[in-house]
């Protein structure tokens, strides 16, 4: 019996893997939340270059709608600070129809759209990516 609470009083290093494993996990706690924090920011960056391709659509066309309605086939350059947007605008077969294609280059990337608008109706159809 002396020789177990001997054993229990000597004390020496038993707070060490109780501080090694705190640490662990602090450390494993900032690998994680670090993970989670890099994830949104990177989210976040690409919805903002989302909608900014997307203004500059929505831009473009409501700059073309004039010029969709007064002719029929053309194409053009509509250049903003945030970068520029090639149209090519395409009659279909039946006369009221226009399909217009757009390519985006924005910030090194390019993006492309169809637009199908209606001239009598003077609205878009549909638009695909």
């Amino acid at each position: 019996m002396k020789r177990v609470m001997n054993k229990l009083n000597n004390e020496k290093g038993v707070l060490f893997p109780y501080v090694l494993l705190l640490f662990a996990g602090i450390c494993i706690l900032a690998v994680f939340s670090t993970e989670i924090y890099v994830t949104k920011q990177k989210t976040a960056a690409n919805l903002s270059a989302y909608y900014e391709v997307r203004l500059l659509e929505l831009m473009a066309i409501r700059n073309l709608l004039p010029e969709l309605d007064a002719r029929g086939a053309s194409t053009g350059v509509y250049t903003t600070d945030q970068g520029t947007v090639a149209y090519d605008i395409i009659p279909m077969a039946e006369p009221e129809l226009l399909e217009v294609r757009l390519v985006i280059s924005n910030q090194g990337s390019r993006f492309t759209s169809q637009i199908l608008y209606n001239k009598t109706e003077k609205k878009i159809i549909k638009r695909t990516d």
